[in-house]
């Protein structure tokens, strides 16, 4: 006779202690390695990884931007499960299917929005805490035909919003605690406000050398220096 697997018995209460314990002090660079390692299978001249501010509702949110092989709807419904990942490189979660995920979810439990480009067309989720629910979920949204979906094309969106559909692509940003949390000013939690470059300091102490050819580009407001609270202006 064969050992018996463990299994759960109560699920939800597993997910939210996991989250709800998980360090939120590696969020940035957990973020940036599934990036760092997305970017890394684009094109020769197209390995990219950007983070930057979007502004939503007048809010900034700490946005992560890569180059790489893009995710479907159905990929990304298992890319946002929790020990999940569609590929261990070509997924949101390149590096352990589950660092990113939870300590993001802990820091901003408002949401973190996921939008992918694959084969030209964008998709988008976003997984957060439902107090209703009293776990973490993908977040539905009421469509224009009426029906409900947790993971939807928004491809025209990100079109309107100046990306582009002709390479894949994957953007990740955090909404935070709720709608006022600047998560740029304060990516660790409201009320914890950081250096200004602590973002870029997080990145560089932590990753000596980024995947080969992949180019790093941080917004200049988070980085010292000129420029505070300009929304452009990337370089390393």
């Amino acid at each position: 006779m064969r050992s018996e697997h463990l299994g759960i018995g109560d699920r939800t209460f597993l997910i939210n202690r996991l989250i709800q314990q998980a360090p939120i002090h590696t969020l940035i660079r957990e973020f940036f390695k599934n990036s760092d390692e997305n970017a890394a299978l684009a094109p020769a001249g197209h390995k990219i990884v950007m983070i930057y501010p979007t502004i939503i509702e007048g809010t900034r949110k700490l946005t992560f931007f890569n180059t790489g092989i893009g995710m479907s709807d159905s990929e990304l419904r298992r890319a946002t499960d929790l020990s999940s990942s569609v590929n261990k490189l070509m997924s949101l979660d390149g590096n352990f299917g589950i660092g990113a995920k939870v300590s993001g979810l802990a820091a901003s439990p408002d949401g973190i929005r996921y939008r992918s480009c694959k084969n030209g067309e964008v998709n988008e989720v976003t997984i957060g805490y439902d107090p209703d629910e009293k776990t973490y979920v993908r977040f539905a949204v009421q469509l224009r035909d009426g029906h409900a979906e947790t993971i939807y094309n928004v491809t025209q969106v990100a079109i309107e919003e100046g990306k582009s559909i002709s390479e894949d692509w994957t953007e990740v940003v955090l909404l935070g605690e709720d709608s006022s949390h600047d998560t740029v000013a304060e990516p660790i939690g409201k009320g914890n406000e950081v250096d200004r470059s602590f973002i870029a300091t997080s990145i560089f102490r932590r990753f000596v050398n980024f995947s080969d050819e992949v180019q790093v580009k941080v917004d200049v407001s988070m980085t010292k220096g000129g420029g505070r609270g300009k929304p452009a202006g990337l370089g390393r």
